[in-house]
């Protein structure tokens, strides 16, 4: 696991983000102080408004999440709606 302060957040939007299962959650779009974006598709997009909190690791081209498939499908009405707005 990678200290949250050690990971350059600059370098972290539009890497690829992952769950710890490998689970695709699509790319950075944005870092915010509680939650980092993501989005996942081209046509059919699905947003992920994923804590800050379960950033678990960078390595430089991913950006790993503590977190499962389904744990990860939880935080995407969120940011469904606020997309939406």
């Amino acid at each position: 696991m990678t200290p949250q302060s050690e990971i350059p957040w600059e370098q972290v939007v539009k890497k690829e983000a992952r769950c710890l299962d490998e689970y695709d959650l699509g790319e950075v779009q944005e870092v915010h102080s509680d939650f980092i974006l993501t989005q996942k598709g081209l046509i059919d997009k699905k947003w992920f408004k994923i804590p800050r909190t379960l950033v678990h690791e960078f390595d430089g081209t991913k950006l790993y999440f503590a977190c499962t498939y389904q744990e990860a499908n939880e935080y995407t009405e969120a940011a469904d709606e606020e997309n939406n707005e």
